[in-house]
């Protein structure tokens, strides 16, 4: 989260360093790619409005990590499951960053990596603990 986080604004890196893990390379021919020096770069819509996703997966042994950026919203997060080339990540990490996007900021959240989609442990900024995604989804679209 750290990395994610430090992708957003500059600090722990410059701001040339963000440009270039968020800008695709372009083809010698001119054309673009969604390639920017390690990481992806798409569009996604989140509150309804088209917006950069820029991310990074990998399977490990045993599990699967996908670090998800959205610049344009602040947004950085982490979402593990402990199976290998595990299916659904990134529909669900959508959502819960549309939930971001569309409600609160809230301080952390924690998803346990145990059921896809079945368990996420989310914190608000009153402190409010909620367990379930579906809970979770409805709490922050309130």
């Amino acid at each position: 989260m750290r990395l994610g986080s430090a992708m957003l604004k500059p600090g722990l890196l410059r701001a040339d360093t963000i440009a270039a893990f968020q800008t695709p390379t372009r083809l010698v021919s001119g054309a673009s790619t969604t390639y920017a020096l390690g990481w992806t770069v798409t569009s996604v819509q989140l509150a309804g409005e088209p917006t950069r996703l820029v991310s990074h997966r990998g399977s490990p042994a045993g599990g699967t990590v996908s670090l998800m950026t959205f610049p344009d919203f602040g947004l950085a997060m982490a979402v593990a499951a402990n199976a290998t080339d595990a299916k659904g990540m990134a529909p669900f990490g959508l959502q819960v960053a549309d939930a971001f996007a569309r409600g609160p900021r809230l301080s952390s959240v924690y998803w346990p990596a145990r059921r896809l989609t079945h368990r996420i442990h989310a914190t608000n900024a009153t402190g409010r603990t909620m367990k379930s995604v579906r809970g979770f989804l409805e709490d922050v679209l309130k």
